[in-house]
């Protein structure tokens, strides 16, 4: 687990910026956020049930399936040729 993590109810990965739909965590899990991090944006999910599967649901396509483990969020970047730095891709 990294350092400054804590917990926190958000289960919300990802929302579309430009159309609104979004990818949410379902199931028997707990998701951390780092210490002081306003927007509670989730870094890490822990899966800690043997017995069941935690889901990532999104409006426009089917579920994906997780098994019991530690998974680390990351956030897609993209590059902007004009200001000459990496940032978040949009949706």
């Amino acid at each position: 687990m990294p350092k400054g993590m804590v917990k926190t109810t958000n289960k919300i990965v990802a929302l579309g910026e430009k159309t609104g739909h979004k990818h949410e965590l379902i199931g028997n899990l707990q998701c951390y956020a780092q210490r002081g991090d306003l927007k509670q944006e989730i870094q890490v999910v822990e899966i800690v049930d043997p017995e069941t599967y935690a889901k990532l649901v999104h409006n426009t396509h089917g579920p994906q399936e997780f098994s019991p483990g530690l998974y680390q969020i990351t956030r897609q970047q993209v590059w902007n040729q004009e200001k000459a730095e990496a940032e978040r891709a949009m949706d």
